[in-house]
């Protein structure tokens, strides 16, 4: 026997620990039932597995399945609930997992005790797995794949190179004022400029922002401007963990977009985003960010 389907029947208790004698078996899909346990060890020595779908149980362990080829299926080759939020305590590890998919109540798990006392009809109607509402891809994020471990690493690099280089913007220009001796006699010229400078610097600025005690030498108004600063960025990190796509992570705001339904071993992704819409958003912030610099040269 090659493929196995078992999948939306309602099969109560453990998964059979005769599935891995099956040696030669390359499909099986025991997804929407009412299993309950660990899978059965025997599962991780089917060296022949090209799928495996393990969603919408009550599985509450699972052991070290090697990865699967997924040459045939691609990200839906092996897809478990080890997504979150759970209604377990700990969510279900699994590394080699392609797709993760969000465990809630089960009414499949719930209806199943009581099957004889419902009619087929409205049985078929209450079947709900959690699969339909939302799955995510288990693979390296793109920052990943440029040998960067997490968004929260990426921020801090690109946030440190950000320091540096205005450091090395003002260390040139006080370099520069060096040379030309302002700092030494300033004459009313310049020092008229310099307050033109500052009128522009707060008008793009903004008089009502906390970042305008930028361009004052109050000492009090730049704590207040720092410390703006310090916050933003304490935010800024909430979020950058935040997006991490640790799916094992009740922190992660990853939104589960992908199904896989019951009546196809295909997962899709139903995400609303396209190509199109991020080419609109970035056109629209550059129209924004424009104005910074095509604008009035006085």
């Amino acid at each position: 026997m090659k493929e196995l389907d078992l999948s939306d029947n309602n099969i109560k208790g453990s998964i059979p620990i005769e599935l891995g004698k099956l040696s030669n078996l390359m499909y099986l899909r025991l997804s929407y039932n009412a299993f309950t346990g660990a899978v059965p060890d025997g599962l991780a020595e089917m060296k022949g597995l090209q799928l495996l779908h393990l969603q919408s149980n009550r599985i509450t362990g699972m052991p070290t399945i090697p990865r699967l080829n997924d040459n045939i299926h691609g990200l839906s080759t092996f897809v478990a609930d080890c997504g979150v939020p759970s209604d377990f305590d700990e969510t279900l590890e699994c590394d080699n997992c392609t797709m993760c998919c969000k465990y809630y109540f089960n009414v499949n798990a719930a209806i199943a005790h009581f099957d004889y006392l419902i009619p087929t009809f409205y049985r078929h109607r209450l079947k709900l797995g959690n699969a339909d509402d939302g799955c995510y891809p288990q693979e390296e994020t793109n920052i990943q794949k440029l040998g960067v471990e997490s968004y929260e690493i990426f921020a801090a690099v690109l946030f440190a190179c950000f320091i540096a280089l205005c450091c090395m913007v003002a260390l040139l220009l006080y370099m520069t004022a060096r040379r030309k001796k302002i700092g030494n006699s300033l004459t009313s010229e310049m020092e008229t400029r310099i307050k033109e400078n500052d009128v522009y610097a707060l008008s793009k600025i903004g008089k009502d922002s906390v970042y305008s005690y930028f361009v004052t030498d109050k000492l009090f108004g730049w704590f207040l401007a720092l410390a703006t600063i310090g916050i933003q960025v304490g935010i800024l990190v909430f979020f950058m963990k935040s997006a991490e796509a640790n799916l094992q992570n009740d922190r992660t705001a990853v939104e589960f977009t992908w199904q896989c339904p019951r009546d196809t071993d295909s997962c899709k992704n139903k995400s609303k985003l396209s190509d199109f819409g991020w080419i609109c958003f970035g056109f629209m912030i550059c129209a924004h960010l424009a104005t910074d610099f095509i604008g009035d040269p006085n």
